[in-house]
């Protein structure tokens, strides 16, 4: 499956996560999946252990697989920034050495605590 086709598939992937030590299952597009195995590599850090802090953060009317969506968005779009960019090292003609993300990161977790759940 190309990249086009997996950030366009509409169908939902259920996988289990640990949040505070218990299983539970979230269902996200496979594209979102990616993204956020992709955020925990970068940030050296396991998928449960910011699972953990998501579901710590957001409020508890809001569903986790919500909390985590909002997370991952957060996420990109402040990397997106001309500050992310910087920190990053795009268009430099050296690359950065340390790119530390911990900037956009912190963004990212706000961004779950200052989710409003709508009332379905």
């Amino acid at each position: 499956m190309s990249a086009l086709e997996r950030a366009t598939s509409t169908t939902l992937v259920g996988r289990n996560i640990r949040v505070n030590g218990r299983r539970t299952s979230a269902r996200l597009e496979p594209s979102m999946w990616t993204a956020f195995y992709d955020i925990a590599r970068r940030e050296g850090r396991h998928v449960d252990d910011i699972a953990t802090e998501i579901a710590n953060l957001k409020r508890p009317e809001t569903s986790l697989t919500a909390a985590l969506r909002v997370f991952i968005m957060a996420y990109y779009r402040e990397a997106a920034t001309e500050q992310g960019h910087k920190d990053a090292g795009h268009g430099m003609r050296e690359p950065a050495q340390v790119w530390s993300n911990q900037g956009t990161f912190s963004e990212a977790l706000e961004a779950v605590s200052q989710l409003v759940s709508v009332a379905a």
